[in-house]
């Protein structure tokens, strides 16, 4: 009985050891899944590719339509808390440092103007109304902006390493457009609303983007230029010319994100 005895505490250690090893495994293995998912997939590189319009609020119904619009983004997702909220949900806060995008956009002599319900469309279709002279600067029609971002996100995990989330951001923008012989330069508050569904460092998403602003706009003047070259008078402010201008930008776009 004695021999029977002590065997049986023999067992029950092993069994309490065993289990003790078992519970470190899986404490391990749980914190190797929670690094992989949320800390080594802080960082996020992505590039877009969409649809933007720009709109001048000036004049009723002039609108372009891009038929190229990209873009490039590099941030970095703080997560909190730092355990998980039922173990699949974290709050973030998105930030930022890069965000690059360009829209080239279809140019007048490319659409037609049409009436449309008391508006116009511009296009290709009506000959002769924007013909320009060879000698006159043409720049085309084009919008290039440098943008940082920050605003709150959520992040589901429901199984594994997959991933969805939502996000809203303010987008400060320095924005400049072309448009021929004139550019437009100023400092655009634009906002962001986006989601994504990742797997491991590989995410895929969609954004909507929009902002309005008054634009500083500098123009050459043919007839300054004139009378400067030809008869030597005349000053910068007689060639440049400037004035303000309400434009308005919207974008819808996909986008391919790393997260590393």
């Amino acid at each position: 009985n004695t021999s029977t005895d002590s065997l049986s505490q023999q067992v029950d250690s092993l069994q309490k050891v065993i289990s003790q090893l078992s519970n470190k495994v899986g404490a391990t293995e749980e914190a190797d899944l929670d690094q992989q998912i949320w800390k080594d997939r802080a960082k996020f590189f992505s590039i877009g590719i969409g649809k933007q319009t720009l709109t001048d609020m000036d004049v009723d119904g002039v609108k372009w339509d891009s038929e190229l619009a990209i873009s490039m983004l590099w941030g970095r997702t703080y997560y909190f808390p730092k355990k998980a909220w039922f173990g699949m949900l974290k709050l973030g806060i998105d930030f930022a440092w890069m965000d690059m995008s360009y829209a080239k956009y279809k140019d007048f002599s490319e659409t037609e103007m049409q009436p449309t319900g008391g508006t116009y469309d511009w296009g290709s279709g009506y000959p002769g109304y924007y013909e320009e002279d060879d000698d006159d600067l043409d720049l085309g029609v084009w919008q290039a902006e440098y943008a940082m971002r920050l605003g709150p996100s959520i992040t589901i995990n429901p199984v594994h390493h997959l991933k969805a989330g939502l996000y809203a951001h303010f987008v400060p923008t320095a924005s400049a457009i072309s448009m021929n012989d004139e550019v437009n330069v100023t400092f655009v508050p634009n906002f962001a609303f986006g989601g994504s569904i990742a797997w491991k460092m590989i995410s895929v998403g969609f954004e909507g983007r929009w902002g309005k602003a008054k634009y500083n706009s500098f123009s050459v003047d043919d007839e300054g230029t004139d009378s400067w070259y030809d008869e030597g008078e005349g000053s910068l402010d007689d060639v440049v010319t400037s004035e303000k201008s309400r434009l308005k930008t919207k974008q819808f776009r996909f986008f391919l994100t790393f997260r590393f």
